[in-house]
């Protein structure tokens, strides 16, 4: 791999470059929306800065079909697009796969200074000519990714080279915009089509300030460290300001007494050289609360079905109560605690979860039973039902859309919401199944919004206009699998 430097203005941009079939964005989670630019229209539509997407025309009228993006250039002129759908932060290192499309439009040799161009900027206008193509404009204030000879592409005379570029670097300043275009001073044209832009970031722990937060649940807090995926945390640690801690990542907390807390929760982390990098955050919680025996009775099964007959069963209420959890799976074996998994043979069981609390100090003691109805056929195939009636207090059922688990768990693990938690902008992002549509729900199992997929693998879902709070997102995939998620709303 060879290391480049390049300058753009007073700006320095450190970054590697290589060309490759199999790239480093395989394994790691890509934070671009649209950037599989199947969400782009067929062409003829209109401009392509009219489609609500995060790609734009900077010069020029680019071509556009589902999946990629075609532009041309000689004489300075041609055509080109932005991307405005990640920010790239200072100091975080960042590493862009795109597959790209290089060739002359006569099959003649190109000019030695034509070159494939990328930048991360701030200072691009969505612009579009009626057709053909535009004046180049100027180079905002920047920094350069890419700056590469259109010689330097294998194949790209007389017949049009395919490839995958990959590029990391740790911009200096921070930017929204990625600039993507050709440019030749003289003929012959070129042509650069691309496609399957893929991001992913690694975030430098020390040069990264969580935000944590919390939710009000029912009797109970929701506490959120809120960390990206990719940091090398260690360790957690929450004092919850009323004599209790934690080492939970996302912990939920039972406060005996209504007040105002105040809470300090301390990450470590470990930096990119194997440095120790802590970081505390202090803040005040309101917080609610009610008796225990009150608390017990809004906890519910949480079932995760995962394949082959065997389920893991958590129960949503805290530790720190010392509540009992006694389960019954109904096939003549127990178990104890708030997560357990269990394996059961082909048919149907009524599971259930009786919780015991015990006040020492009053004498008082409360129990109650919610069930569950399992059915697991001969093949492995595993179903949840409805909860069963009777239970022993009167406990909301657990809505379906809550609890609805895919039949193979592989499925659930290559589905990504992020960010999570989000400020009301989100993207579902699926690595090997197309979604035919995705629904949202409000713990009261209020349907407010569905969105039709339409066999994409990415799907970005704004639902910024609701409340603060925990939402289950349904992602209906064309196969006919399901997976239901939790997204945080800030």
């Amino acid at each position: 791999m060879k290391t480049l430097a390049f300058y753009a203005g007073a700006l320095l941009l450190l970054f590697s470059t290589t060309v490759s079939a199999q790239t480093a964005c395989d394994d790691c989670q890509n934070i671009a929306p649209d950037g599989d630019m199947l969400g782009i229209p067929t062409s003829g539509q209109g401009s392509l800065n009219t489609f609500g997407l995060n790609w734009k025309s900077s010069h020029g009228s680019p071509s556009y079909s589902p999946g990629s993006l075609w532009m041309w250039s000689y004489n300075n002129n041609g055509e080109g697009v932005f991307y405005d759908g990640v920010t790239f932060q200072a100091g975080n290192t960042y590493t862009i796969c795109l597959d790209i499309e290089t060739r002359t439009h006569n099959g003649a040799a190109p000019n030695p200074a034509a070159a494939f161009n990328m930048y991360i900027t701030n200072g691009l206008t969505p612009s579009e000519t009626g057709s053909g193509g535009a004046p180049i404009p100027p180079v905002p204030p920047g920094e350069v990714i890419a700056n590469t000879p259109f010689s330097s592409f294998p194949n790209t005379f007389p017949t049009p080279a395919a490839t995958t570029v990959t590029y990391t670097f740790t911009p200096s300043s921070t930017y929204s915009q990625l600039w993507i275009y050709p440019s030749s001073p003289t003929l012959p044209q070129v042509e650069l089509r691309i496609s399957n832009l893929r991001i992913c970031e690694t975030i430098n722990p020390c040069n990264y300030d969580a935000d944590p937060f919390y939710v009000q649940n029912n009797c109970f807090t929701q506490f959120y460290a809120n960390t990206p995926p990719g940091l090398n945390v260690v360790q957690y640690h929450w004092n919850f300001g009323d004599g209790t801690s934690s080492t939970e990542e996302n912990p939920l907390h039972y406060y005996a007494a209504t007040g105002t807390y105040s809470v300090e929760l301390t990450i470590l982390l470990i930096d990119n050289n194997g440095n120790c990098c802590p970081k505390t955050y202090k803040f005040k919680v309101d917080a609610n609360s009610c008796k225990p025996c009150d608390a017990i009775q809004t906890i519910v099964i949480l079932p995760t079905d995962l394949g082959g007959g065997t389920y893991n069963f958590t129960a949503t209420g805290p530790n720190s109560l010392g509540f009992g959890y006694v389960w019954d799976f109904g096939d003549g074996t127990t178990a104890v605690g708030n997560n357990v998994t269990h394996t059961f043979a082909p048919g149907s069981y009524a599971v259930s979860l009786t919780i015991y609390y015990y006040d020492v100090e009053s004498g008082e003691c409360c129990k109650t039973t919610v069930i569950r109805d399992i059915f697991v056929s001969p093949n492995g195939q595993a179903g949840i039902s409805t909860p069963l009636a009777p239970k022993k207090t009167e406990l909301a059922p657990m809505p379906e859309w809550l609890i609805e688990q895919p039949s193979l768990a592989a499925v659930n693990a290559n589905v990504e919401l992020f960010p999570n938690p989000s400020n009301g902008t989100f993207t579902v992002s699926s690595s090997d199944e197309r979604i035919e549509k995705v629904i949202i729900h409000d713990l009261s199992g209020r349907a407010f919004q569905t969105i039709n997929a339409e066999g994409n693998a990415n799907v970005r879902i704004d639902f910024g206009s609701e409340a603060p709070g925990t939402y289950s997102v349904s992602v209906y995939f064309v196969s006919g699998e399901t997976v239901t998620k939790q997204i945080v709303r800030r």
